[in-house]
């Protein structure tokens, strides 16, 4: 396409756009065929916001509980350190 004009080099080469398909053009370095349609369907699929939410909720809740066991243990070995140290 000429960027000024907007028209094609060649007229049989203007592909046909229809709302209903995804159509992309691809260059090719061949001049017999300079360009190509390729047929691009591509499904946009997403988890739910709900099943996000519930994932994110879970996983959060294993964190903290993990967190949790962890600052007891470290409070037990630090009064257990604590005692150790007084007793000497």
């Amino acid at each position: 396409m000429y960027p000024a004009s907007g028209q094609p080099v060649h007229a049989s080469f203007q592909p046909s756009i229809s709302l209903s398909l995804s159509l992309s053009l691809s260059l090719s370095l061949s001049l017999s065929h300079p360009l190509r349609l390729s047929l691009s369907l591509s499904l946009c699929v997403s988890p739910s916001i709900d099943e996000v939410e519930f994932q994110w909720k879970s996983q959060f809740h294993r964190w903290l509980s993990y967190m949790l066991d962890w600052k007891n243990q470290f409070n037990d070995y630090a009064s257990v350190r604590k005692q150790q140290c007084e007793n000497l």
